[in-house]
């Protein structure tokens, strides 16, 4: 099982017993899929277009350009 043998940059668990990965096994493929997101109307004030701007309702943008880059320094 790939879990155990790990792949590229996942590290292995071998140290997970074989009861543990029938459940982990379990959790992920048998979850309701019922869960999943419904179209519906969008409770927020504005409206997000790929990676151009911000917008507001009525067409103005969120935050006036220029903008700028925000840059940490650890």
């Amino acid at each position: 099982m790939r879990i155990k043998e790990g792949k590229g940059v996942m590290p292995s668990f071998e140290m997970i017993g074989e009861d543990k990965m029938n459940q982990i096994v379990d959790f992920l493929t048998k979850q309701e899929k019922d869960t999943i997101a419904t179209d519906g109307d969008w409770p927020y004030p504005y409206n997000y277009h790929g990676h151009r701007r911000f917008d507001l309702e009525d067409g103005y943008p969120m935050i006036k350009p220029p903008w700028v880059q925000l840059t940490a320094i650890d």
